[in-house]
């Protein structure tokens, strides 16, 4: 039985504004460097890689990539795996909750994409001046952050739950734990249960199921990385 609520006496202090930034823009560039893939190594692609890379420099945002992240917006377009196109998509996701901690944009509900490029337009993307902004972001309260993690652990909880056949609980009761954070991240239906793309969460396709819960599984990563609990991004473990 999950124990609902976050330890939220970690040992790290969270990090400053302006690394919350950095990480917000690395994390970006990943997830831009998998719609480049997208849209095939055109000669337009290779010259909009080499201006963001340049731009990352010059910055500061290169110095915030981990390795992995560095070697996945690094190689050569044309050349990413499928795993690496949905790590570059999970990573678009992971930005939706790192702009909402900057009071940057709203978080959509877990069933809609992430616009990365609302997102990254409040950061100055591609903006030669945008070191001074970064320098006067603050970030969204504590307690909001909180409890939006205390809803999307309990969210996960429910849906890792029906998947392996199991009947969870109604989530009825912690919508207002979602509510105190602006962002309530599922619809839930008349029953208490979640809905998504306007139906029951049971009506939905096992493929469209997994990716709902690997967008959440992101969500919660940014956002305990966002309380302090660890230095290095990917180490966060989101297993409940």
């Amino acid at each position: 039985m999950l124990k609902i609520g976050i330890d939220v006496e970690f040992r790290r202090p969270q990090p400053a504004p302006q690394r919350v930034a950095l990480r917000t823009l690395a994390l970006a560039a990943v997830a831009c460097r998998g719609a480049l893939e997208r849209d095939g190594p055109q000669v337009q692609a290779y010259e909009l890689h080499r201006q963001i890379h340049q731009w990352l420099i010059q910055v500061g945002v290169d110095g915030e990539f981990e390795d992995a992240e560095r070697q996945l917006f690094l190689q050569p377009l044309g050349t990413l795996s499928d795993t690496q196109r949905m790590t570059a998509a999970l990573h678009g996701t992971a930005t939706g909750v790192l702009g909402w901690g900057l009071k940057a944009v709203d978080l959509p509900e877990i069933d809609t994409e992430v616009d990365v490029l609302a997102v990254i337009d409040q950061l100055g993307w591609l903006n030669p001046q945008a070191a001074g902004l970064l320098n006067t972001l603050r970030l969204r309260a504590r307690t909001d952050m909180v409890a939006l993690a205390e809803q999307l652990e309990v969210t996960q909880w429910w849906l890792e739950h029906s998947a392996a056949g199991s009947k969870p609980a109604s989530l009825a009761h912690f919508k207002s734990v979602s509510d105190s954070a602006n962002a309530t991240g599922m619809r839930l239906g008349p029953d208490g249960t979640p809905w998504i793309d306007g139906a029951p969460l049971t009506q939905a396709s096992k493929e469209r199921a997994l990716q709902i819960t690997l967008s959440v599984r992101t969500r919660r990563r940014a956002l305990l990385w966002l309380l302090g609990q660890a230095e290095l991004y990917s180490t966060i473990d989101t297993d409940l």
